[in-house]
């Protein structure tokens, strides 16, 4: 922190370990560059990932579209579709989460539509 005064750097609290560090490149920054845990984790890998986390958890239509995602992305791996189709699927599942978040849609829709298309 010393060092941060002397030389007029902005520095910050992480969020993750609670600990300063200087904010160089990215004025933004949440998270420090710091080892957490895992030596080969930085804080601000393990940072987003939990942000990602807490999100996908609020949302029931982000859990099921992730969880239908992951499944058919293996299907595509495991050559029981193509990669083609997976990408076609993939494209228009972007463009009605999308309708679901600006609330042109409800997200039971997209979950029902999520449930019966392409099986």
């Amino acid at each position: 922190m010393r060092k941060c005064n002397r030389r007029k750097l902005p520095f910050r609290i992480c969020k993750n370990c609670r600990r300063y560090f200087a904010l160089s490149r990215n004025k933004n920054a949440e998270y420090c560059e710091h080892p957490f845990a895992v030596p080969t984790k930085t804080c601000k890998e393990i940072g987003a990932l939990n942000q990602w986390e807490r999100k996908k958890a609020d949302s029931p239509a982000l859990k099921a579209y992730t969880h239908e995602y992951k499944r058919r992305f293996a299907w595509s791996r495991y050559g029981k579709t193509t990669e083609e189709v997976f990408y076609q699927w993939a494209e228009l599942a972007k463009l009605i989460w999308d309708a679901c978040l600006h609330r042109e849609i409800t997200i039971e829709t997209f979950l029902e539509w999520l449930r019966h298309v392409g099986i």
